[in-house]
């Protein structure tokens, strides 16, 4: 499996805490893979940058909302 990358850095808005301290447990790889696999599959899909929704494009996601794109 190859490395996932995400165009544009997340940044956390003012007192918003990482999924890891809201009990999710996921760490950052494997919230950006859940996000991939999801939107190439056809299955609705959260931006990991803005939470908007994200379709497939080609082989890669992309946010309808703020275009950021998983690869």
């Amino acid at each position: 499996m190859s490395p996932l990358t995400l165009d544009r850095p997340a940044r956390l808005a003012p007192g918003e805490r990482c999924d890891a301290d809201r009990g999710r447990g996921l760490t950052l790889e494997q919230r950006l893979g859940v996000a991939l696999g999801a939107a190439q599959s056809g299955e609705p899909a959260e931006c990991p940058v803005c939470r908007g929704p994200m379709g497939p494009v080609g082989s890669a996601a992309r946010c309808g909302d703020c275009g950021s794109v998983l690869s």
